[in-house]
């Protein structure tokens, strides 16, 4: 048998048709060696960290405000939660108290939503280049690709697999909150014995804030009753972040009267900022939680 033997331009053309062969089967990159490249991998957008957040949610449930006021309050509450839910974020828990004359009764909290923190998307890897073929060293460019492959074949299955344990993270978040958010969205409980007792639900929220880290946000869906004295208050703390929606007073001067009142309490009470959103302004507000110029 007459052995033949390749020299020459013989290995350009095996290499050749090799190239075209991987080619068929999604490529062969002739970029020069060293050069990176990401092609072909799904994107994993980087987002900004979203710190710890607590929420503590009063709507009032007494006679003396609107059913129907209620019940958008907690739908706000509930799409602003949902909205929030994101990657590179941690954690949340929300607390949610029906206001009546004594909020602070155990049997008075009634939705509990505990969120899990979510990491960051994974970044996506610069994959090395395919080192193109070398007709003077057949061997050697052939090894080096196939070192090459092999590193990019790695990176890119950690890659995927990194990427999707995130997503099934908040996938189960977004789980969990859809959950509770539909609970928040049915509760029709009992009319409750007035007045509101808005003091307790600060307290409350000052003793819970108390035990939590990041942001704190302490809203309420309610009149706008007196505050009464607020130097026998417990503090909130300059983390605190006070959003009162659907507020319900008679007419424009009370509820300037309400809101100066409650304004001056809540300072005193330490918080970052106050912000009050009549029922027609609290109707195009998309989400509660953010800076005081975007809520």
């Amino acid at each position: 048998m007459q052995r033949v033997t390749c020299r020459g331009t013989c290995w350009v053309t095996v290499l050749l048709v090799v190239c075209l062969s991987i080619l068929a089967l999604g490529g062969c990159d002739v970029l020069p060696t060293g050069q990176t490249t990401s092609a072909g991998l799904p994107t994993s957008p980087q987002v900004t960290h979203r710190p710890a957040l607590s929420v503590m949610y009063c709507p009032e449930t007494t006679g003396n405000y609107e059913r129907s006021l209620f019940h958008q309050a907690n739908a706000l509450v509930a799409q602003s939660i949902l909205a929030m839910l994101q990657a590179n974020s941690d954690g949340a828990i929300v607390y949610v108290t029906l206001l009546d004359r004594a909020p602070a009764r155990p049997e008075a909290s009634v939705l509990t939503l505990t969120l899990p923190a979510v990491p960051q998307l994974p970044a996506v890897p610069a994959l090395t280049v395919t080192p193109t073929a070398d007709s003077n060293s057949p061997f050697s460019a052939a090894q080096k690709q196939a070192t090459v492959g092999a590193a990019n074949q790695q990176a890119t299955d950690t890659y995927e697999q990194q990427l999707k344990q995130v997503q099934n993270q908040l996938a189960a978040a977004q789980q969990t909150a859809q959950t509770w958010a539909d609970q928040l969205r049915a509760l029709d409980p009992p009319v409750g014995a007035g007045p509101a007792n808005v003091w307790q639900c600060v307290q409350l929220a000052s003793h819970r804030f108390h035990e939590t880290a990041g942001e704190k946000y302490l809203v309420l869906a309610s009149t706008l009753p007196s505050p009464g004295n607020s130097s026998t208050w417990y503090q909130l703390g300059s983390q605190v972040h006070v959003r009162w929606i659907f507020s319900g007073c008679a007419d424009i001067p009370s509820c300037r009267t309400g809101e100066d009142a409650w304004g001056r309490a809540l300072s005193a009470a330490g918080v970052t900022d106050h912000l009050f959103f009549d029922a027609g302004e609290s109707q195009t507000l998309n989400a509660i939680f953010g800076s005081p110029h975007t809520a």
